[in-house]
């Protein structure tokens, strides 16, 4: 049962820098269903998007992984600095799982 989770959103290594390059976020759903992640800078500005379909990997029933190699939409290193992450799960009647959390990025 996913519903109790301690920890249901996590994000590590936090801050992620210039050793590990990447940070993975792990996160639980109670069902499988459409998940959007959004990364925004300090001043609100979209810096990646990615949309994930509903039963592949990263929208399943249960613990899920997505992993942030510290890159914009274009492939570009961003800035190091704080991030703001939304990871979003729904499906066409209800929402499954609504989480923000802020996030450093020092190279």
């Amino acid at each position: 049962d996913t519903t109790v989770v301690p920890d249901s959103f996590m994000a590590y290594p936090n801050p992620m820098g210039i050793e590990t390059q990447h940070m993975v976020f792990a996160y639980s759903l109670d069902a499988a269903c459409d998940v959007i992640i959004a990364i925004y800078d300090p001043f609100g500005n979209l810096v990646k998007e990615t949309n994930i379909n509903s039963g592949d990997a990263g929208a399943r029933a249960g613990r899920n992984y997505w992993i942030w190699y510290g890159d914009n939409d274009e492939g570009q290193r961003v800035a190091s600095g704080v991030y703001y992450v939304a990871i979003k799960g729904w499906t066409h009647t209800a929402t499954i799982f609504d989480r923000k959390m802020k996030v450093g990025v020092v190279w």
